[in-house]
């Protein structure tokens, strides 16, 4: 079985903070975000094996899990959730924190 390769996207602040870093992969032409890279960044918690998707389903996020190569390390199953579901997540956070 192939497990697809994590490509990682690192946003350097130059302001003293950490940079950010999201992992993703390429399934099927679509792109997908590890949610244990994104989801702590909207205040939610994480399951006891550290991922999210107890958090996923509560905030009516679709997301698919996946084992993947992490430097060759095979890693998962993880949550894994489109561009389009990781910005639903962030509005959601958005409105629930301005509450």
């Amino acid at each position: 079985m192939t497990y697809p390769r994590i490509k990682t996207l690192t946003i350097d602040s130059h302001d003293g903070e950490p940079p950010l870093k999201w992992r993703m992969i390429e399934l099927e032409g679509r792109a997908y975000y590890l949610a244990l890279d994104v989801c702590p960044f909207y205040g939610l918690a994480a399951d006891s094996d550290g991922d999210f998707r107890t958090a996923l389903v509560a905030e009516g996020i679709n997301f698919i899990d996946c084992r993947v190569d992490n430097m060759g390390e095979i890693i998962g199953p993880v949550a894994l959730i489109t561009q389009g579901e990781h910005e639903r997540l962030a509005a959601s956070a958005v409105k629930r924190l301005a509450a």
